[in-house]
Order: C-alpha cells, then structure tokens, then sequence
C-alpha cells in the first residue's frame, strides 16, 4: 500500500494555506483499502491530534429522493460505520465522528463535508479503472482532487500488490 499527498493546482484564493491537518475526513465504503486507509488516517489523526471524521455514503441513483433512501441501502451503511467504529476503537482513539448519508455523487458528497465540517485534510482510497489500456483513476476520486479546496491523501494498492 502507499500514499501520495495531492493538492491540485489552484489559485491561492481559492485554498486553505498548508498546515498541520486539525481535521480529517475519511470516505469509508469497508473495502480491504478503505479498512486499511482508516487505519493510517486514525494514526495520523492521533499524531496530528486532530479530529477524525468517517463518512460512510450510501449512493443511490438520482431518480431517488434521499429523503426516502430504500432502508436497506441505509442498514449497508450502518453496517459501514459500525465496522468503521470497531477500527478506530480497536486503535484507542477517541475524537472521531461517524456518519451515514445517502447522496447522488460520492465525489460532489465529499466536497460537501470538506465545507460542511471544516474539514484541512481528505483521505481516500485510490481506485483506478481501465481505459484503453490505460489506468484513470474513479470519478469520485478525481472530482475529489478537482474540486475540494484542501489536501487529499490518496492511498492506493502498489502495482506489486494488484499483480498479485
């Protein structure tokens, strides 16, 4: 697994300067990478000091009105955050939040809760798809890049390891 921190080229008016991250935000979807990225997220939140925010979205299509998310999408994410909770409780750490909403777009959702919670820092799992022989990395992530006005961690799968 590596990181790589991003902060996407922007005007200075538009960015938050760098600092020491005060508050993390984690999509969290209980993927093998997601569990892994909670893990170093909570470490670096216990090194930071910082508040520790865990977003598990419930996507549903646009047709459907997320006042009226099925039940069952939002029992899946409940089930996400209490996965989420026994991470970062299994790690000791205490400042954290744990949330399930349903959205439409869990790139634009993200961008959301980085204004929503005055969050300095997003960390997410990095995944890609294929293109013509060619890796892109998913929509969410690269409207996350685009578009949040802070820095994003993006943890992936090392080539070795998706060889594998």
């Amino acid at each position: 697994m590596g990181f790589k921190l991003f902060g996407w080229r922007r005007r200075k008016a538009e960015t938050q300067p760098e600092q020491t991250p005060t508050h993390l935000l984690v999509p969290f979807a209980n993927t093998p990478e997601d569990r892994e990225l909670l893990r170093h997220a909570v470490r670096m939140a216990q090194v930071f000091e910082a508040h520790l925010t865990v977003l598990c979205f419930v996507e549903v299509s646009r047709g459907v009105n997320l006042e009226q998310c099925p039940p069952e999408k939002m029992r899946r994410g409940e089930e996400f955050a209490l996965e989420a909770r026994e991470i970062i409780e299994e790690l000791g750490f205490g400042n954290y939040t744990i949330q399930t909403r349903p959205t439409h777009h869990c790139g634009f959702a993200i961008v959301e809760a980085v204004r929503e919670y005055g969050c300095d820092m997003v960390c997410i799992a990095a995944e890609y798809r294929r293109v013509l022989g060619r890796q892109l990395l998913t929509e969410t992530v690269e409207t996350v890049l685009r578009k949040v006005p802070v820095q994003v961690c993006l943890y992936s799968k090392l080539k070795e390891e998706e060889a594998l």
